[in-house]
């Protein structure tokens, strides 16, 4: 039942994403178009594909393998963890790289100052915490591997939350600068097909957010037989690191 469960609100989520990124798309179209490279409007596009939904499509990826029960090396499915979180940071660079262009945009009708707002400051830190968990990952868990197995395999489990914490900040940005949005349009009434707009990919993002959080703790909506399971599959994922334990401690004695 729970696998039912988890693989249905894994389609959700996925939807869920793809109906944020239309929104996001069609209220830039409303609010002047797509013009030249940078204008305004591709900051919350990009920042929406990279940010969030790929974003959580990495911390999936782990999640998804497991689920379907795909027998590939564990080092192809960190380099596609990896992989995942590089194309949303790259799409993460090129939108933060647009957010203080004004051109071709009518999001702001009303000029404010829009560095030092509550939605800029979540949305860099989160990009600070992001940037320093990838160099963690890649430097501890493909390329040199620093440290020892041993405490690598402690350094995975804050790799993980501090990865979901990141998630979690940026999922917030995103939902308050579409709600900074929604406040600058409530002075322009011609705008108000747009902060519908904005109201619906705002609850989007939210409930994309959960449905990855509820697969992310999926153990806590199995029964007792089915944790047994997944329990094991954990186990079986971290055989590669165990065994270098083993043999390190062997050749130690």
């Amino acid at each position: 039942m729970a696998n039912e469960l988890i693989f249905s609100v894994g389609c959700v989520a996925e939807v869920l994403g793809l109906c944020a990124i239309v929104i996001i798309v069609v209220v830039g179209n409303k609010a002047g178009g797509f013009g030249s490279y940078p204008s305004f409007n591709y900051h919350p596009l990009f920042m929406t594909l990279g940010f969030v939904f790929l974003f959580g499509q990495g911390i999936l990826s782990f999640q998804v393998i497991k689920f379907f029960n795909i027998q590939i090396p564990r080092t192809v499915e960190k380099l596609i963890h990896f992989g995942t979180m590089s194309m949303g940071c790259m799409l993460m660079v090129i939108g933060w790289a647009c957010a203080d262009s004004r051109d071709n945009s009518d999001l702001f009708t009303h000029l404010i100052e829009y560095n030092g707002s509550p939605h800029c400051s979540i949305g860099l830190a989160a990009i600070i915490v992001f940037g320093l968990q990838g160099l963690v990952g890649f430097s501890f868990f493909l390329f040199p591997k620093c440290g020892s197995p041993l405490l690598r395999s402690k350094v995975v489990k804050v790799h993980r939350l501090i990865g979901l914490f990141s998630f979690l900040m940026a999922v917030i940005a995103a939902m308050m600068g579409a709600t900074e949005m929604a406040l600058l349009q409530s002075l322009n009434d011609s705008m108000s097909s747009v902060r519908s707009l904005l109201a619906l990919y705002v609850s989007c993002v939210l409930l994309f957010a959960l449905s990855v959080l509820t697969i992310h703790l999926r153990p806590l909506l199995t029964t007792a037989e089915e944790q047994k399971n997944y329990s094991n599959i954990e186990l079986a994922a971290d055989d590669e690191m165990s065994e270098m334990v083993i043999t390190e401690n062997t050749e130690n004695c």
